[in-house]
């Protein structure tokens, strides 16, 4: 059981880690395309990593009781 537990964790680290290294060269190509940050209409994937984002935390709060 610990064993999973410690797998899960190190899973979820590394796409933590991922999805931070993607929103770095997205930043980063915006930057290069002379696009401000935050401006123009909103992708359907960032509604779609908002509730993603609340409903991880929740989940891994819970389940860490952070």
């Amino acid at each position: 059981m610990q064993k999973l537990l410690d797998q899960s964790q190190q899973l979820q680290f590394m796409a933590e880690n991922k999805i931070k290294q993607l929103e770095n060269k997205s930043d980063d190509i915006q930057k290069q395309n002379g696009e401000p940050e935050g401006t123009g209409q909103p992708s359907s994937n960032d509604n779609v990593d908002e509730s993603t984002d609340k409903t991880e935390r929740g989940f891994w709060s819970r389940l860490f009781k952070q």
